[in-house]
């Protein structure tokens, strides 16, 4: 058999050994070169955050001379630094979140003292919108008048006062001109001349839709018409302000703000109509609070979600794909 052109009479070749490499490889350094690790994003930001810790401190108190250990504690620690941002920020939109964006709501700051509440202390009563109770330092007689009624009553109707200079400015409807101590207020008439004492600055708060009758909205501010409806009966149904407000009575839309601010005579009528009728402010959130009520259940939603398809996850494969997973496969295969 001929030998292949440029050879030798024989093909003998060193055989590679685990001592002896091959002559065409390079040997391997017995001293590597260190390689500094490039500054990437990552690796800026660990070091931002361990600035206390330089890398002497580390060797000298922690034992870690080799700069690859030292690198390593530094991530470590800005991994830990993010999952607490992310903790403190779950926190915050769980606890703290209503506190920043509810304040001034009338339902979370306890500004109001919401009417009909039977789990609140008795003897708190309503007069032109504010809140008085009996229960301090109140003469006996306002006592023995005022026992026994619902909380938060209304009872502006029961002590003397003067028509408001407002309505001297009005359109010269009856709602505007009646006399609050008129003997068909529903009382008949005012049975006190002197005003009682407020004790609180907080204000009646009415929720939207349990309003007693007779009772209606104005741009938020609860108005009580029952001394109006009684001294009017049905003399002054040809009156514009008349209408508007017995489309609330008796038609049972409580809000009569459009009707009021869209006319331009009964607008006239708006201060009058508040200093005369005024009997509380409708509790309501304010839009920060809307906005964390809707937080709060999109997170109540997504979570029960998260936790729902777990389960059954989980119920799929314990039923259906993890008997597979140990069956004895073909012989074929």
């Amino acid at each position: 058999m001929p030998l292949p052109p440029g050879r030798g009479a024989t093909m003998l070749r060193r055989g590679r050994t685990l001592i002896r490499p091959e002559r065409m490889q390079q040997n391997e350094p017995m001293i590597q070169k260190k390689h500094k690790r490039k500054l990437t994003p990552w690796v800026i930001y660990s070091r931002i955050i361990t600035f206390w810790a330089p890398s002497i401190l580390l060797t000298k108190l922690g034992g870690m001379s080799n700069p690859s250990v030292q690198q390593a504690w530094r991530e470590k620690i800005a991994l830990v630094s993010i999952i607490t941002f992310i903790c403190a920020i779950v926190v915050f939109l769980t606890l703290f979140l209503p506190m920043v964006f509810c304040r001034g709501s009338q339902r979370h700051q306890g500004n109001v003292h919401e009417y009909n509440a039977t789990s609140l202390n008795s003897g708190v009563l309503g007069y032109q919108g504010r809140v008085i109770n009996f229960d301090k330092s109140q003469p006996s007689n306002l006592l023995q008048v005022f026992a026994n009624r619902s909380e938060g009553e209304d009872i502006t109707m029961y002590f003397r006062r003067s028509l408001p200079e407002s309505c001297r400015h009005s359109n010269g409807d009856a709602a505007t001109r009646m006399d609050p101590c008129d003997p068909d207020n529903g009382v008949g008439g005012c049975h006190f001349d002197d005003a009682p004492v407020v004790f609180s600055d907080k204000y009646i708060g009415y929720d939207w839709g349990k309003f007693p009758l007779g009772y209606a909205v104005l741009n938020g501010t609860v108005l009580n018409f029952t001394p109006y409806l009684n001294y009017a009966g049905d003399k002054y149904r040809d009156q514009l302000t008349d209408k508007a407000i017995r489309v609330a009575i008796d038609e049972g839309r409580y809000d009569i703000t459009i009707p009021f601010y869209s006319n331009p005579e009964l607008k006239k009528n708006v201060n009058c109509i508040f200093e005369t009728y005024s009997t509380g402010v409708l509790v309501k959130d304010t839009p920060g609070c809307f906005g964390v009520n809707l937080y709060n259940y999109f997170a109540l939603v997504v979570i029960i979600g998260i936790v729902l398809i777990r389960f059954f996850m989980a119920l799929i494969f314990q039923y259906f794909l993890s008997w597979q997973l140990v069956r004895r496969p073909s012989r074929d295969k």
